[in-house]
């Protein structure tokens, strides 16, 4: 380790995860909140929907810049000094998105908490691979992915709430006094660490391929599947791709530890979570409400609410799976969790493709989702759990950080990817093609988690 660690006792490990992850959790609620408001703003500042989803997409995108470099930071820096500069700046940009007088100043707001964020989710999870029990690994990380994986689809909810008694400007100024509950909470658990970081150059040039790819990536996504775009975009991406590992291959201690790939079991797993992070932050904070809103005519009251039961399956489900997972796994079982409930995530998208294309049935889609929340919690924190435990001790903050980065940079993509759609197919068709989509990307995980099974 690059610090000199004290260990936490259990009290303190638990305010510690309180603190940072009440951070995390408004930082990653945050990143959905404004969709259910998306129709709203599209009026209020004349933008389309493609360009107003950038709101969301923007910020999962910067983030995910900052979380390549968590494991460099976090051994540069103590975690008191990383929370102070994040959520210090998180803080600055939820009064600038308060008070944004048009779409560019509310974007920039957006772009600063997507950085801000990009420092501070990551470390909830350095909390607890740094210092929790090794035999609890599995609960802990079921608690931080509950609130990570929970936080974006309980998102348009929280929304929908507060456009009810209020604006859209007040889905930020309500979440000032929470955030900086949680880093007065986590200044007094986290203990003071001596940092003695190695005398090694940061990999810059390494950061800005990255940064450019993703960016790339992102564009590719999000031109909807035009012809000339695609082509120019498709081109770039792949050459790319091909400077920036060669880079990454060259360098003693690149920016992001790609060698980690070279493990097949973490590279299937960690594949497998992005594309399931992906569909979580897809359909539950963006596709469901909007449709709601667009297709059945409800209020953005009522589409975040028709969320709120499956998301609080998904609160009490999702730390029993991790304890579930802890036991199961002692007996070489723990992968028969993730397998179940993924086939359940599998089953509830196809109900719901049948609902989309039928008449309005909002109790039924709320049935469905908690469905879906239930088969969810068994699958997705057990996961990212699996996937940790797949490397060296030595590398886990280095897969630490590409996990984290890819549950934000996986949500842009999903989210962009069923914008591009609609946007393209119109409504209410696109809205049906897109859960078919994210159908079809529930059945690629299964079939990777199949082929690590036969490893």
């Amino acid at each position: 380790m690059t610090s000199k660690q004290t260990r936490m006792r259990s009290g303190q490990l638990s305010l510690a995860l309180v603190g940072v992850g009440l951070i995390a959790f408004i930082g990653t609620l945050m990143e959905t909140a404004l969709n259910v408001t998306l129709p709203i703003m599209m009026t209020q500042f004349s933008v389309s929907l493609t360009t107003v989803q950038w709101l969301t997409t923007g910020y999962l995108l910067v983030s995910s810049w900052m979380m390549i470099i968590n494991a460099r930071l976090v051994q540069r820096y103590s975690l008191r000094s990383l929370l102070g500069v994040g959520t210090g700046g998180f803080l600055v940009s939820l009064v600038i998105c308060s008070l944004a007088p048009s779409f560019p100043y509310l974007f920039g707001g957006r772009i600063l908490s997507g950085v801000c964020m990009g420092i501070c989710i990551p470390l909830l999870f350095t909390v607890i691979t740094r210092y929790a029990p090794r035999s609890r690994l599995g609960f802990f990380m079921a608690v931080g992915v509950t609130i990570t994986a929970l936080a974006p689809a309980l998102g348009p909810t929280y929304g929908g709430i507060v456009l009810r008694f209020f604006n859209w400007r007040w889905i930020f100024l309500l979440s000032l006094p929470l955030v900086l509950g949680g880093w007065l909470l986590a200044l007094v658990a986290l203990p003071r660490e001596q940092i003695n970081a190695p005398n090694q150059n940061f990999d810059i040039k390494g950061f800005v391929w990255l940064v450019l790819l993703l960016t790339t990536f992102q564009l590719l996504v999000t031109s909807g599947g035009r012809k000339n775009e695609l082509i120019f975009i498709l081109v770039l991406c792949g050459g790319m791709v091909s400077g920036c590992w060669r880079h990454i291959q060259r360098q003693p201690q690149p920016v992001l530890a790609a060698t980690l790939f070279t493990n097949q079991r973490f590279g299937i797993y960690f594949t497998a979570y992005f594309i399931l992070q992906a569909v979580n932050v897809a359909l539950g904070g963006f596709l469901i409400p909007n449709f709601l809103q667009l297709v059945w005519h409800q209020s953005a009251f009522i589409a975040g609410s028709a969320m709120l039961p499956g998301l609080l399956i998904r609160i009490g489900l999702m730390p029993l799976a991790g304890k579930w997972f802890d036991h199961l796994n002692h007996k070489g079982l723990g992968q028969h969790l993730i397998y179940g409930g993924t086939t359940v995530v599998g089953v509830s998208m196809l109900i719901l493709g049948h609902l989309a294309h039928g008449s309005v049935q909002v109790g039924l889609l709320v049935g469905v989702y908690v469905l879906y929340n239930a088969g969810l919690a068994l699958a997705i924190s057990n996961l990212m759990t699996t996937s940790i435990q797949a490397v060296a001790t030595t590398e886990t903050a280095d897969a630490n950080a590409l996990l984290n980065t890819a549950q934000q940079y996986s949500g842009g993509i999903g989210i962009a990817l069923v914008a591009a759609l609609i946007n393209r197919q119109g409504v209410p068709a696109g809205f049906y093609w897109s859960l078919v989509g994210l159908a079809v990307g529930i059945v690629v995980v299964f079939m990777l988690l199949i082929r690590v099974k036969k490893k």
